[in-house]
């Protein structure tokens, strides 16, 4: 059985075994591997599926978390094309500004 949860760096991360911690801090789970995902940006249906434990295949569960990475990155990309436009517009402005003041 696997589930998701966030690791101590508060990253997505796939776990194999159950959500629980016995006293003497006797873990039945362990984790298999993680992403550079923050679940804190995630959206609230995401955030509860990574949090929600539930226990999955391994398959449904790496299948989750490849898609988690697969639309942050596309998400990451989209806010980078963004950023590049807005600054090539206020180049653009600024060049603009700059021959006005020559005339």
């Amino acid at each position: 059985m696997y589930f998701l949860g966030t690791n101590a760096q508060g990253e997505v991360a796939l776990y194999r075994g159950l959500p629980y911690e016995l006293p003497l801090g006797i873990n039945l789970y362990s984790e298999q591997s993680s992403i550079p995902v923050q679940e804190g940006t995630l959206s609230e249906d995401r955030q509860r599926a990574v949090t929600g434990h539930t226990l999955r295949s391994k398959g449904d569960a790496t299948s989750l978390v490849d898609d988690i990475e697969q639309k942050e990155a596309a998400a990451q990309q989209a806010a980078a094309r963004a950023a590049a436009k807005q600054a090539a517009q206020q180049r653009k402005a600024a060049a603009g500004a700059k021959r006005t003041q020559n005339r």
